[in-house]
């Protein structure tokens, strides 16, 4: 995986049982992040497969049943979790996810 011309993320091969827990460790800049981001599927590798179950997945991020916890809280802390959850740039998400629970 390259991103602006440099090589982030370069040959790498890991399995992680079923129903178990897993950390990458390493210092800044190694490549943990984007390891994980294309996992999630916010990235796509420039070669090679992200299998996840010995599948290949191709699914978009969010139908690929993964997530990500980020070490510092990405929270806004004036507004309710609610509306930290559903928070996006187009500003649009709260109202779709209230109607999608059945709230005005």
């Amino acid at each position: 995986m390259a991103r602006c011309g440099v090589t982030t993320v370069d040959d790498v091969s890991f399995d992680v049982p079923k129903g178990a827990f897993a950390t990458l460790l390493g210092p800044s800049g190694c490549g943990k992040t984007t390891t994980l981001r294309m996992i999630a599927g916010f990235y796509d590798p420039d070669q090679g497969d992200i299998e996840i179950g010995g599948r290949r997945v191709k699914l978009p991020a969010h139908r690929r049943g993964t997530a990500m916890v980020f070490q510092d809280y990405a929270l806004f802390p004036h507004v309710t979790v609610h509306d930290n959850v559903a928070w996006s740039p187009a500003g649009d998400a709260p109202k779709i996810t209230r109607s999608r629970v059945g709230l005005p």
